[in-house]
């Protein structure tokens, strides 16, 4: 989680640095290349020897045997699938929304301040601007850290229902206020609120008290994909929707979280 954080600043950082020598074109083609890389060798690594195999085996028994010992089926499975789906949906379409968001309030801010026969190149985010892009991804780190060291004292509805009213607040300030230091600091506070909330969400994905050992993939694929289409919807309304409509519902949402965090009582 928290190097796919890492990522988008470093990809911000390169196109400060590259995209007006190379084109958008090539960027895209050279970031995208990368991608490949790990998974090879992330394959390579499992490959093991005969013995390596035979000692995984045995392992692969004993796991069995312990979860066939501890197997429980949880009877509001699918109410507390829902309830994590309904939270990772809303959290991812705030994390994401800002990847694009930033971008489209620096271009609105350019477009009042151009003159009447300005080139519309002139209102494109680059440069400078990129740096400030990065620096706002890169409060998803430290809100994921926080999370880490902080988790074992302060409870998850206790941290998530402030999470969800500093979302409120800073939604409300980019509605309030049209100045590009408050843009970038209220999504600099979506953004790190955000990596709280996401590496909050991960751990609860495979927490087999949550789901039940013979539910905890199901129940994890199914809460993870309507994260991601929390994060498509998002990034698609920020795209293609006026900004106004698009901050009022995340700051809709961002309200709605707190009704879904204080039903999440099963969460430890």
């Amino acid at each position: 989680c928290t190097m796919y954080s890492v990522g988008g600043v470093w990809l911000a950082f390169l196109g400060y640095l590259l995209l007006d020598v190379v084109g958008w074109r090539l960027f895209i083609l050279l970031t995208s290349l990368p991608f490949f890389i790990p998974p090879i060798f992330m394959l390579h690594l499992c490959f093991a020897e005969n013995s390596g195999a035979e000692t995984g085996h045995k392992g692969n028994e004993q796991n069995q045997k312990v979860m066939e010992e501890e197997t429980m089926t949880i009877p509001t499975f699918v109410t507390r699938t829902s309830k994590l789906g309904i939270f990772a949906g809303v959290n991812t379409f705030q994390g994401w929304l800002t990847i694009l968001l930033v971008p489209r309030l620096i271009q609105t801010l350019k477009i009042k301040e151009a003159l009447p026969n300005t080139d519309c190149s002139v209102t494109v985010t680059q440069g400078p601007e990129l740096l400030l892009l990065a620096l706002v991804t890169s409060a998803a780190i430290l809100g994921r850290l926080f999370v880490h060291f902080t988790r074992e004292n302060i409870s998850f509805r206790k941290m998530q229902v402030i999470v969800a009213i500093l979302n409120v607040a800073s939604f409300g300030g980019m509605l309030a206020q049209d100045h590009l230091e408050i843009f970038i600091t209220t999504n600099f506070i979506v953004k790190f609120l955000y990596g709280i909330g996401a590496m909050s969400y991960s751990y609860i994905l495979y927490d087999i008290n949550y789901f039940g050992a013979d539910r905890l993939a199901l129940g994890s694929c199914v809460a993870m994909a309507m994260g991601l289409v929390g994060g498509v919807v998002g990034t698609a309304m920020v795209s293609f929707a006026p900004l106004l409509p698009v901050i009022f519902t995340a700051l809709v949402l961002s309200a709605l979280q707190i009704l879904v965090v204080l039903s999440m009582t099963e969460v430890q």
